[in-house]
């Protein structure tokens, strides 16, 4: 199986299931053009890392911290932590032989895929994620109409402005 081309968080989500906890959504775009979202604890980061240093010793990954004493659910904590989730994904995936191991293909959801969503919870998540990209996607395409209809409407002016040059030469 051919390693994934990148990996991007796109967020994060705090759920309730027995007891509060965050997951991290994770784009996973794969050689062939597929794509799907994953869901991952940071716990799940944690176990990767200790995976990867027993496997490669040289690779020096590293993880956020833990934080023990304050809120972990804040959103200041949660956006730096998916930023150092990210490098962490970054260093990962620039190295040939660990973003091909077992561990990781295992972590990506690379190999076997047939649900990506274990809970009720996680296909809300991704539903939530894609309604948000969509929303996204239709401001951009909003704005960028707005933009085409007025470079329509300067180029128009500036047709109509040069029938008049050319009729008065």
């Amino acid at each position: 199986e051919t390693p994934p081309v990148s990996l991007k968080m796109v967020g994060y989500e705090v759920l309730h299931k027995r007891s509060k906890f965050t997951v991290y959504k994770i784009l996973v775009k794969g050689h062939q053009r597929d794509s799907w979202v994953i869901f991952r604890r940071y716990s799940d980061f944690y176990k990767l890392r200790d995976e990867l240093r027993e496997l490669f010793p040289s690779l020096g990954v590293t993880l956020p911290p833990k934080r023990f004493f304050k809120d972990n659910y804040e959103k200041k904590f949660l956006d730096g932590r998916r930023l150092g989730l990210q490098t962490f994904l970054q260093n990962v995936t620039s190295h040939q032989d660990a973003v091909s191991s077992e561990a990781v293909q295992n972590f990506l959801c690379a190999v076997g895929r047939l649900s990506p969503f274990d809970s009720l919870e996680e296909s809300r998540a991704v539903c939530e994620t894609l309604e948000d990209s969509n929303h996204h996607l239709q401001m951009e395409l909003l704005d960028n109409q707005r933009e085409i209809d007025t470079l329509k409407k300067k180029l128009e002016e500036k047709e109509n402005h040069i029938r008049l040059l050319v009729k008065k030469l």
